[in-house]
């Protein structure tokens, strides 16, 4: 009998622990915290180009990105471009090839006209910093 007991209170304190442990993780689902000291969410300074400056349907344009920081990238580094067209949710994506010196490129034929968003993601080791930049492609 006073097994039946002690086994029935470790129950219910398996029970309480785990409900407590289900609301702290609920309770921090949603809540932000600071950065660490010291920690740059955004280390980099991205400078966008578009060659031509206003592309036009079925000339290909180059995107291009000049990465600036504190150091150089290393050459594990990676650019992609997102480019999506406003009002769609059809998005493409572009690896940017990397030209040195810190500058990615990457080639595309827009096959509409109209605005796009480009999201430009620099992904390093520490960091992976988007930015978004607007295009209009001509007819």
């Amino acid at each position: 009998m006073k097994t039946w007991r002690f086994g029935r209170l470790f129950m219910h304190l398996l029970l309480a622990a785990g409900i407590g442990g289900l609301l702290a993780l609920v309770a921090g689902c949603g809540t932000t915290s600071a950065p660490a000291p010291g920690v740059d969410l955004n280390p980099y300074t991205i400078d966008f180009s578009a060659d031509p400056s206003v592309p036009r349907i079925g000339s290909p344009v180059t995107l291009g990105v000049k990465v600036n920081g504190r150091e150089k990238l290393s050459k594990r580094a990676e650019v992609y471009f997102d480019l999506k067209k406003k009002d769609s949710t059809l998005e493409l994506e572009i690896k940017g090839e990397n030209k040195g010196e810190n500058r990615f490129a990457g080639s595309y034929t827009f096959k509409e006209a109209g605005f796009y968003e480009v999201s430009i993601h620099v992904i390093t080791s520490t960091a992976h910093q988007t930015e978004v930049r607007q295009l209009e492609v001509k007819p």
